[in-house]
């Protein structure tokens, strides 16, 4: 038996073991473990690459001048048609919207937003759809 730690296999060296007990099954599962640490190393590596391409994506969009102003009532196109569907329906909620105009959670979100700025719909409670202020003799 040698004492030598070099003439041991490396699997062998780092699993504790001598060369008595040494097993190629073992070296091949060892072998295995260190391949799929270093893929999700890789893996990981690529996740934080991806969020910082899009933390870019972000900051020039913030930075490429989209202001507020670009939501304003005037310039939505579908802010009449929001205003006619709660009006009609007689409550306001973003899901009516999403559902009714078509368009995602944010426009629908910044619709309501216009609406109660607009005085058509009152103000959030809770979890249920605002209370319309404005009838159909005011369309």
């Amino acid at each position: 038996m040698n004492d030598k730690l070099s003439d041991f296999p490396l699997p062998c060296y780092l699993m504790g073991m001598d060369e008595d007990r040494y097993s190629p099954t073992l070296e091949s599962l060892l072998m295995q473990m260190i391949a799929n640490q270093q893929s999700l190393h890789e893996e990981i590596v690529g996740l934080y690459e991806k969020i910082g391409a899009l933390e870019q994506k972000i900051d020039l969009l913030e930075s490429s001048g989209e202001s507020e102003s670009s939501w304003e009532r005037e310039d939505d196109v579908l802010f009449e048609e929001a205003k006619e569907a709660v009006i009609e329906l007689g409550k306001a909620s973003t899901s009516f919207l999403q559902r009714k105009l078509g368009v995602g959670y944010t426009r629908a979100a910044k619709l309501i937003d216009l609406l109660e700025e607009e005085g058509v719909i009152g103000p959030q409670d809770g979890m249920k759809p605002r209370e319309v202020l404005m009838g159909e003799d005011d369309l």
